[in-house]
């Protein structure tokens, strides 16, 4: 009897010993799904960090484009109006004042549109843009 009684009494370790390694193994198993799925939060995180920051940057570079754009036909306009004033003010007093406008103006178009080092040039947006 006592033989049967070991026997029962050591299938029951048995079975105890197995559940608790099954309990022990998900344990270890919640605790890497855990840390895991805390790392892919940081990841979402620092990648929404970055997209954000570039959505930023390309906005602020459209703001400054479209500005200096506005400023480059403004700059136009009033070339314009000063080509049609020296057109219909022809008199020596006005010559050297709208000589003096046109070349500021022309140097102003200059800067905007060709030196790349100035800044607001177009082309200084440009490769502001691509840093």
């Amino acid at each position: 009897m006592s033989d049967k009684l070991e026997r029962k009494m050591d299938s029951v370790s048995g079975f105890f010993l197995i559940v608790t390694f099954f309990i022990i193994a998900l344990s270890i198993l919640a605790v890497y799904t855990t840390t895991l799925a805390t790392e892919f939060g940081l990841t979402k995180d620092d990648m929404q960090i970055s997209s954000l920051t570039h959505l930023i940057k390309s906005m602020d570079w459209e703001n400054d484009y479209n500005e200096e754009k506005v400023g480059e036909r403004i700059l136009k306009a009033q070339l314009d109006d000063l080509n049609i004033t020296l057109h219909s003010n022809f008199t020596k007093e006005n010559v050297a004042k709208i000589e003096n406008n046109f070349a500021m103006y022309k140097s102003h178009l200059d800067i905007l549109e060709g030196i790349e080092t100035a800044n607001g040039s177009l082309l200084n947006l440009k490769v502001q843009s691509r840093i």
